[in-house]
């Protein structure tokens, strides 16, 4: 796909109806049960786009990381974003985890088979709007902070943001190797009016980032210096114990206070198992009842994997998230994904030749062949081939379902 400028996004999703399946292709369609879509939001410059360029890297979607400074990322493809070196327009990419789909490099740590639908968005005030269509159309977010400024403005926007839509949320640090605010989990607390609590710790060795000591599945991930995302599980060394106990304790508490079984058996016990910790763990993530504190450094590759998993293990799939639309008489309904076709526009975009093109989320059905209706207008408009998207390339998306994101060229009204 040819870069792109944005146009004017509808707020409201637009329901359709026809047959019962998509253009050919290529693509092996998954469930929504399989795919976790997380909107990535927060303060303007914490580096967002820059943490999607870690995640595509880790999976091999992409082969190396570009830079928002060089104007070389995936996600930032038009020249007014390379220009201003920040986004400007809201963006998609998709990656798989599981060694049985998709052309990943191989990771070392286990991994829950599934599709993860990045949208990236812009951070700028003026363009908040984007981004409240995103949040709309995710089933969970990303709220980017960097790690020494701590909360901003734009992290404030974005938790409330994403508490309108109800949907969970990761915290994300970024930029770790420069420090951590202290005040970070009480200022992210106060602010999504929930508990926060890092589930990592930066582990440091003469002044310099080597790892992350990963609380909830107690171990220490010692990382490659060349910032190639290599990283190695090991246990916990006796320099560190104190801190993974301190640690430990504070996620341990801050998840049993979110369920009466958990507190019950904390109070009795003044722990909670392994297995029990990361059940409750989940369980409040997606109840929005505690926030959780990951930790990572696109510029020593720390992080992306551990971040991964906490994707696909802890925020919900298209399934667990209740939604509404309204059609274009007014009428308000509740979409099931497994009922008739229903999508949201969460981007527009004109591309180097003029032509306009949508980026859609799927939220219930199989797209139609032939004609779709416009919720908005009633209108009818036949929509001929659908891609999967990654940010500025396309290939032909074969039977999307439910949960998936596609993008067709602006299909013409039928007379």
């Amino acid at each position: 796909m040819k870069s792109r400028r944005t146009q004017p996004l509808p707020i409201e999703p637009s329901v359709f109806s026809g047959g019962d399946a998509s253009a050919g292709g290529t693509t092996t369609a998954l469930s929504g049960s399989e795919q976790r879509t997380v909107s990535v939001a927060g303060h303007r410059g914490v580096g967002k786009t820059q943490l999607c360029e870690l995640l595509l890297a880790d999976t091999g979607a992409i082969r190396t990381q570009g830079s928002t400074e060089a104007g070389t990322t995936l996600l930032d493809a038009s020249p007014v974003a390379r220009h201003h070196r920040q986004s400007v327009e809201v963006s998609s990419a998709w990656l798989e985890l599981g060694s049985e789909r998709g052309s990943q490099v191989a990771l070392r740590d286990a991994l829950p088979a599934c599709r993860i639908q990045l949208i990236d968005t812009p951070g700028a005030a003026f363009l908040s709007a984007m981004r409240d269509v995103a949040l709309a159309s995710a089933d969970g977010a990303l709220v980017v902070v960097d790690a020494v400024h701590g909360v901003q403005l734009g992290t404030e926007d974005a938790l409330d943001a994403a508490a309108r839509c109800r949907i969970p949320v990761l915290a994300v640090a970024t930029g770790i190797e420069r420090g951590i605010c202290e005040t970070l989990a009480d200022d992210l607390g106060r602010v999504a009016g929930t508990r926060a609590v890092h589930v990592h710790e930066p582990v440091m060795e003469d002044g310099h980032l080597i790892g992350l000591l990963d609380v909830v599945a107690d171990r220490l991930l010692r990382y490659a210096d060349d910032g190639s995302g290599a990283f190695s599980p090991e246990p916990v060394p006796p320099t560190l114990k104190q801190v993974r106990d301190l640690a430990l304790e504070r996620v341990a508490e801050a998840v049993a206070v979110t369920d009466d079984a958990l507190l019950e058996h904390y109070l009795e016990y003044l722990e909670l198992p392994p297995d029990m910790l990361r059940e409750g763990l989940a369980r409040a993530v997606r109840s929005r009842a505690l926030v959780p504190i990951l930790l990572t450094s696109s510029a020593r590759g720390v992080g992306g994997v551990p971040l991964l998993s906490a994707i696909a293990e802890w925020l919900p799939s298209l399934d667990e998230v209740p939604r509404e639309v309204v059609d274009h008489d007014g009428t308000r309904e509740t979409v099931d994904p497994g009922g008739p076709f229903v999508a949201r526009v969460i981007a527009s975009h004109v591309d180097d030749g003029g032509e306009r093109w949508h980026e859609l989320r799927i939220l219930a059905g199989r797209p139609p062949k032939g004609d779709w209706v416009d919720a908005r207008t009633g209108e009818r408009h036949r929509v001929r081939k659908l891609y999967q998207v990654r940010g500025p390339r396309r290939s032909t998306f074969q039977d999307p379902r439910a949960g998936a994101i596609v993008g067709t060229w602006d299909p013409p009204p039928v007379s």
